[in-house]
């Protein structure tokens, strides 16, 4: 059953826009990424969840999203094999396709970060994500709320370990997007490229926010 489903799993990535066998390392990482990105944030969700009532839990659930977490890493090295002049001799047939417009991407991070309100226009802009402007997923209480919020010292360091992780893969989406995408090429889906993800790199800033609200309870 399972060799079924890992051979139904292949044939599911092999809808590319090119005969350029290039397009199939790019799309099974896409691919993969979007599992790891609802893998997260089911752990996430797990994770706050039980905070507050176990501590052991929430420990194991923080254990399990960094390794989950690091996966994407993982992704991101396979993907890089690929050469610049290679993941240009395809990107062009990927048309307006943007990773922006996962809707597990974002609800990933809403999860582990809460919600971003610079991402408020991208949001109003596409369709399908236009509902994560409205609650319940603006006031959404994240992770990192949650461990900031009983500031129990081996959970703040469990939630560290995950969001090194998480930098370093946004770091390397951001240098990707620097190096594959020159300035004079618009970003997928019309984006503006590496200059939109450096934006999102640091989630700090939203801290201040979060500090806000757990103040107001």
């Amino acid at each position: 059953a399972l060799r079924w489903h890992l051979l139904l799993l292949v044939q599911c990535t092999r809808f590319t826009q090119t005969d350029d066998h290039n397009e199939h390392v790019f799309l099974r990482s896409v691919h993969a990424c979007e599992i790891v990105f609802y893998l997260v944030r089911w752990i996430a969700c797990r994770a706050t969840l039980t905070v507050t009532a176990r501590e052991s839990d929430a420990a194991f659930w923080l254990d399990q999203l960094a390794t989950c977490a690091a996966l994407l890493n993982g992704i991101f090295h396979m993907l890089k094999t690929l050469s610049p002049q290679q993941f240009m001799s395809f990107r062009e047939a990927t048309g307006a396709a943007s990773a922006v417009q996962s809707i597990n991407f974002h609800l990933m991070e809403i999860a582990v970060y809460g919600y971003d309100p610079r991402k408020t226009e991208v949001f109003d802009r596409l369709s399908h994500l236009r509902e994560l402007n409205d609650p319940p997923f603006r006031h959404h209480r994240s992770l990192r709320e949650v461990v900031l919020g009983v500031s129990d010292p081996k959970l703040t360091a469990a939630f560290a370990k995950v969001e090194r992780i998480l930098l370093t893969w946004r770091g390397r989406h951001y240098g990707f997007g620097r190096l594959y995408l020159p300035d004079d090429i618009k970003g997928s889906g019309g984006t503006e490229g590496a200059g939109y993800l450096k934006r999102f790199v640091d989630k700090n800033v939203l801290l201040s926010g979060e500090q806000g609200q757990m103040n107001a309870r």
